[in-house]
C-alpha cells in the first residue's frame, strides 16, 4: 500500500524466529505483539492490524477508499481479515507446520484454501 501511494518508508526488521515481536519496545507499538505495524512520524502515531493499517493509509492519502464505495471496500476488508486470512493461516500451519498430524485439519483448509 505505501508503494501504491507513493509514500516514503523505512522497513524495520522483526526476527520472529528470535522472539523480537515480544520485547518491550515492539510491544509498545503493537500490543499482540504481531506483524505487520507501521509507525507515522509525521502523526505520531503507531498502527497495528492490516485492515487498519490499510485504512488508515487509504484515508490519509486520499486513495483507493471512495467515499461511494466504502461500504463495499469495507465489506471486502473485513472478509479477508475475518475469514480469507485466518483460513488461509490455517491451511498454511496444517500443511507447511505439521503434515501429517491432522488428516482433519489437513483435509479441511485444503478444500476451503482451493
Amino acid at each position: 500500500m505505501l508503494e501504491e501511494i507513493e509514500h516514503p518508508y523505512k522497513i524495520t526488521l522483526v526476527d520472529l524466529k528470535k522472539g523480537d515481536q515480544f520485547n518491550s519496545k515492539f510491544r509498545s507499538i503493537s500490543p499482540f505483539s504481531k506483524i505487520p505495524v507501521i509507525t507515522d512520524h509525521e502523526n505520531n502515531i503507531s498502527i497495528f492490524e492490516s485492515g487498519a493499517i490499510l485504512i488508515y493509509l487509504a484515508e490519509k492519502s486520499g486513495k483507493f477508499y471512495d467515499k461511494n464505495n466504502r461500504v463495499l471496500i469495507n465489506q471486502w476488508l473485513v472478509a479477508q481479515v475475518a475469514y480469507v486470512g485466518p483460513l488461509l493461516g490455517q491451511h498454511h500451519q496444517f500443511h507447511h507446520y505439521t503434515p501429517g498430524k491432522s488428516k482433519w485439519g489437513e483435509d479441511r483448509y485444503f478444500k476451503i484454501a482451493k
